[in-house]
């Protein structure tokens, strides 16, 4: 995105929000809440390949991204997949998505996963977010969590100064993560000038341990070159693009964000994923 246009964007963004926010609805309240329904009940999983481009250590790298989304249900008594047989287990339905890359580098490899899981019957609404970045000088991991009554990270960082420990998060309702944004985007009401506001954390793909506080953040949604072009422009300056292809599931065939991360679609399947790893 032109830098020129997206600071005149957010700026007049944040002075309507000032003066007449409603104008721009809550995302959390434009959501298709039943967009993963019943046809995710085939027990299969979306494997979907991507070519990025990040810079790591200074330098652009290529490297491959890999998301596996699957409808799943969690036992909330410990929230974590449910085995079979169900019985009286207390159940919540969710769309998980997971995310696997290993970026090369002369030295030593440099890993990233994470695990994004939302309520099916409200893709806004994250549950559970597990990250893990395994590089030099050591291995970081947070564990996000929004459930029980309470919002709070547990995280341990390898960086000096850092270490081990947790936070409480207030978490207002209309509050976002990045990651979780390759799900929750899916099921926009997608029209030409649809807008809406909401609160957006920075990326917690990383080893370093910072207390995650979310930005005011606008989305604006567009037709370009047959998909849907969504915008994200965040107060603190990071700014997210989105093209969304425009049949149903929506994949996310491209992405770029500020920072310089940029994912290109290579392939989907829907397949039994899980079966598959037998």
């Amino acid at each position: 995105m032109n830098p020129t246009r997206a600071g005149v964007f957010l700026c007049f963004f944040l002075l309507i929000a000032s003066t007449v926010g409603a104008d721009f609805p809550a995302l959390s309240d434009i959501l298709k809440k039943d967009f993963f329904g019943k046809s995710w009940d085939d027990q299969g999983a979306e494997v979907t390949t991507y070519e990025a481009r990040t810079f790591h250590q200074g330098r652009e790298r290529t490297h491959k991204v890999l998301l596996v989304t699957k409808a799943e249900t969690l036992n909330r008594e410990f929230y974590v997949p449910a085995d079979w047989p169900h019985g009286d287990k207390p159940l919540l339905p969710v769309m998980s998505q997971h995310f696997m890359a290993t970026i090369e580098t002369p030295t030593l490899p440099h890993h990233r996963m994470s695990t994004c899981q939302v309520r099916r019957d409200d893709p806004a609404d994250l549950v559970r977010m597990n990250t893990s970045v395994l590089g030099y000088p050591g291995m970081g991991t947070k564990d996000i969590r929004h459930f029980g009554g309470r919002s709070e990270v547990v995280y341990f960082s390898p960086h000096d100064g850092e270490g081990g420990g947790s936070w409480t998060l207030s978490h207002p309702a209309n509050s976002l993560y990045e990651e979780q944004l390759f799900l929750t985007l899916r099921s926009l009401p997608f029209r030409e000038g649809l807008s809406a506001r909401f609160r957006l954390y920075p990326p917690q793909l990383t080893s370093n341990a910072e207390k995650p506080m979310a930005g005011l953040a606008l989305l604006e949604v567009s037709r370009e070159d047959g998909e849907w072009k969504v915008e994200v422009e965040v107060e603190d300056g990071r700014w997210l693009t989105f093209h969304i292809a425009a049949d149903y599931p929506h994949h996310v065939a491209r992405f770029v964000h500020s920072d310089g991360r940029e994912m290109k679609l290579l392939h989907t399947e829907r397949d039994a994923f899980w079966e598959n790893l037998e």
